[in-house]
């Protein structure tokens, strides 16, 4: 939801006084655990130029990497080489710089010895497009306008014992080539007291990120549909246990982005088992984390990603790629218990890498979820009598009429005795 402070009660820009949370209408906010009194260990990157690096390819979109020694940063009771636990993620933004950080994501660098890689605590890498060999353990994805992660009880993401090593890669973008930025961003981590029975993993699905993997988006089309990116039954067959449970999932695109999907279905018998998350309207200033609509995924189900864009605005194509004026078709989910095989990277048309499995070729699933079935009526007296209760101030348009059928209604606005609170809420 957005919100907005103003003296009136009309749906306008309000100036600087606005921002946005997330609210589940169905079942009210998450009752979070009391993590009051743990450890804590900030990860934040060393009041970096925010500048192109040696070998970046865009000034407008450095790259930087910081690098962290987890022995260095851990509290003086842990030891490096025993296994801990991170229960919660918060992203911590530099006031004076935060309009031109992109992403974060923060790394392991658990292989990084063995591709001769010297690594050095609070080093800084400047130019970080690609990231540095043996440091492509996602633990950490973050975006604009993502906020904490924070675990089930039974859930952490693991530290230590062959992971030391930390990379956080950050992504900024200076259109304007402000000179004299420096930031100093990154993440919170919260360690659990004791180990929890869970390994948390993230999965990373890549339907296009580089102009090798798409064709470049033909301009001045509303509604360009991709061809499907596919994890078929071989890959999530490589699963050691039954299923695995999906806690949240992020999607990612850039300036054009229109909208995602990922589709689950069973190679069984081939019916749909549900989605991971639809985002039917993808803003690029607005990207989060979400719970997950299919709580489970099984082994041998198969996933179909999907992404759509709107080049309207644009008069010339638009290449996929690491800058933001690039696109992108990619998709993050965290989950339990963590697996070898967490990762599927597109190559090229039918073809999918999954982790160490090699090509894989693929046909798209049939996708046919079930038909939306409509529950209540906001033109029944039942509904009037709830708005009533509310004390809703909704303009006469948007009323509900007993001998007409409208359309339900998107805007509420809602008069507090002394300043008016004004929420949009867009169904989806």
């Amino acid at each position: 939801m957005h919100w907005a402070l103003g003296s009136s009660h009309s749906f306008a820009y309000h100036g600087s006084q606005r921002g946005q949370f997330h609210a589940n209408l169905l079942s009210g906010p998450p009752t979070l655990p009391d993590l009051s009194g743990l450890d804590e260990v900030d990860l934040l990157m060393p009041d970096v130029d925010v500048v192109l690096g040696e070998g970046g390819t865009d000034p407008t979109n450095p790259y930087v990497c910081g690098i962290f020694d987890l022995a260095q940063v851990l509290p003086a009771n842990r030891n490096v080489t025993d296994k801990h636990h991170v229960v919660k993620f918060a992203p911590k933004l530099s006031a004076s710089s935060e309009q031109y950080v992109h992403h974060i994501i923060l790394y392991g660098c658990e292989n990084a010895a063995s591709y001769g890689v010297s690594l050095s605590h609070n080093q800084v890498i400047g130019e970080c497009e690609s990231m540095p060999k043996g440091c492509g353990a996602m633990k950490w994805p973050w975006a604009v306008g993502s906020e904490d992660v924070v675990f089930p009880e039974d859930v952490g993401m693991p530290f230590g014992e062959n992971l030391r090593w930390l990379a956080l890669q950050v992504h900024y973008y200076n259109p304007q080539l402000d000179a004299g930025v420096k930031d100093s961003s990154g993440v919170m981590l919260i360690f659990s007291d004791a180990l929890r029975t869970n390994d948390a993993a993230v999965f990373d699905l890549n339907g296009g990120t580089h102009h090798s993997h798409r064709d470049p988006l033909p301009a001045g089309q509303d509604d360009i549909a991709l061809s499907a990116t596919v994890v078929p039954k071989e890959c999530t067959n490589a699963w050691d246990v039954p299923s695995i449970n999906v806690l949240g999932v992020v999607y990612h695109g850039h300036l054009v982005g229109k909208s995602f999907n990922i589709d689950v279905t069973s190679s069984v018998d081939g019916s749909y088992r549900g989605m991971l998350r639809s985002e039917k309207r993808y803003d690029f200033n607005h990207q989060s984390l979400e719970p997950s609509l299919l709580k489970t995924i099984s082994r041998g189900d198969e996933l179909t990603f999907t992404c759509k864009y709107d080049t309207s605005s644009r008069t010339e194509p638009t290449e996929f790629g690491e800058l933001t004026q690039n696109e992108m078709c990619w998709s993050a989910f965290t989950y339990y218990p963590a697996q070898a095989m967490t990762s599927a990277m597109m190559q090229g048309a039918s073809h999918i890498q999954c982790a160490s499995l090699g090509s894989l070729s693929y046909t798209a699933p049939v996708v046919a979820p079930p038909a939306c079935t409509p529950s209540g009526d906001l033109g029944s007296s039942d509904a009037s009598n709830i708005l009533s209760s509310m004390t809703a101030d909704l303009p006469m348009s948007w009323v509900p009429q007993t001998d007409v059928v409208s359309p339900a209604p998107t805007c509420f606005c809602l008069r507090p005795v002394i300043t008016a609170l004004v929420l949009h809420c867009l169904l989806m």
